[in-house]
């Protein structure tokens, strides 16, 4: 058997202890995609004699990746900041085809996962910005303004590690594979608990 259908069987029967042999084989889409770490906190804004408090990416930085493969994305997280509150998320180009892929995850443990949804684009951006919008009116300009790049944001790759009670030593793994092939990941990555 050739290297990557061993790989995809070690993925999809759990046997690789949710790794994959030799790393995921990436498709060229990969290239396309800039990860970004948003750590989400409630921030409070002065507005005159009122103070409000907004929930956003208090922390959103872009992180270095190689191809598809995020590694252990717990590596990403900020020292102090709970997992529930932290987040990974893909920008790319406003062409990407989601309907193409599909997600597979491996967890060694059902409570033990990596969390995955789409980004809410208003967290992207200082509440301050734009006081007088509603979170739809801000999310607006954020998808505005990367369209202008010819950007947009990634459906379903906003993955956040989720370790619930009893995960210790263990690891989940999810990646979106092609359809067509079942062979070439856009995104692959892992969690490994502590």
């Amino acid at each position: 058997m050739n290297k990557v259908i061993v790989a995809c069987l070690l993925f999809l029967t759990g046997l690789s202890g949710t790794a994959l042999a030799d790393g995921p084989d990436c498709a060229p889409e990969a290239k396309k995609l800039e990860w970004y770490v948003c750590v989400e906190k409630a921030v409070e804004y002065k507005r005159g004699m009122r103070t409000e408090t907004r929930d956003e990416c208090a922390i959103n930085e872009r992180i270095d990746v190689k191809g598809c493969d995020l590694g252990d994305v717990m590596r990403f997280l900020p020292e102090g900041v709970d997992p529930e509150y932290f987040y990974v998320y893909a920008i790319g180009p406003i062409d990407f085809d989601n309907n193409l892929w599909e997600i597979q995850e491996n967890n060694e443990a059902n409570q033990c996962t990596i969390k995955r949804g789409s980004m809410e684009a208003w967290k992207l951006m200082k509440f301050s910005d734009a006081f007088d919008k509603d979170n739809a009116a801000r999310s607006q300009m954020v998808e505005d303004a990367l369209a202008k790049k010819k950007q947009k944001l990634i459906t379903d790759a906003m993955l956040g590690p989720h370790p619930g009670s009893g995960c210790e030593g263990k690891k989940a793994a999810i990646g979106q594979v092609d359809k067509k092939t079942v062979s070439k990941f856009s995104w692959y990555a892992e969690a490994h608990f502590k």
